[in-house]
């Protein structure tokens, strides 16, 4: 195929120069060799971690400032989004709720729990 190891290094840097110089979809528009020099632009990365939220506890002072605890307050509307997501209508988180405060017992918020208690609330 190639006649010399010169010839194919010569074959194989116009491969090269012509990947390099080509715009691709993927980089915006610019070529390899434009991102390269471009490189000097970049932000360099973080040294840190992000900082999570701290979970708000069931017995803490809920967050949004109302003073209750926040299994009285807020607590409680993470059981109507969660049950909200699966189609009820309004009438039915209310029943579903109150199906709920009647089981006041450690396994009354767990997701299994309230999957059963949703398909009780929908029949």
């Amino acid at each position: 195929m190639f006649e010399g190891v010169e010839q194919a290094s010569a074959t194989t840097r116009l491969i090269v120069d012509v990947q390099n110089n080509t715009r691709l979809w993927n980089n915006y528009g610019h070529t390899p060799r434009e991102l390269a020099a471009e490189k000097s632009n970049l932000l360099p990365f973080p040294s840190t971690q992000p900082r999570r939220a701290r979970k708000t506890g069931r017995n803490e002072p809920c967050p949004c400032g109302s003073g209750k605890k926040y299994k009285n307050c807020c607590g409680k509307a993470n059981i109507i989004f969660c049950c909200m997501g699966a189609g009820q209508t309004a009438g039915q988180i209310r029943k579903l709720n109150r199906y709920t405060s009647k089981k006041r017992n450690s396994f009354a918020t767990s997701p299994v729990y309230l999957k059963n208690a949703a398909l009780k609330c929908i029949r």
